[in-house]
């Protein structure tokens, strides 16, 4: 059991440190369109990204080391495009991330 001066302390450190949530129309202030454009961007970026892996793999049978490494740098070109649209939706709707993070936890 703790002093009751040591209580009251906590409490108030503890009321100091509230966690004020932004409202979700803040986090969601991006147009239906622009939303629209980001989720296609997202499906052509995939549907590259498979396509360049089909490449890899095909340079390895028979093995060709040229087509190989240029079918590797078109997958991390393709990984890299993904993960800048990833960025962008963070920067862009940091509330919403957070809490879809949280709802899927």
């Amino acid at each position: 059991m703790l002093p009751t001066g040591v209580k009251e302390t906590q409490l108030r450190e503890s009321n100091s440190q509230k966690v004020h949530p932004q409202p979700m129309e803040e986090a969601t202030n991006q147009t239906p369109e622009a939303m629209e454009a980001l989720i296609s961007k997202i499906f052509m970026n995939i549907s590259s990204l498979k396509s360049a892996y089909i490449q890899l793999q095909a340079a390895h049978t028979p093995y060709e080391p040229d087509k190989i490494q240029a079918a590797d740098k078109l997958v991390i070109s393709e990984l890299k495009n993904l993960s800048e649209l990833k960025h962008f939706y963070r920067e862009k709707t940091p509330n919403l991330y957070v809490f879809l993070l949280k709802t899927l936890a």
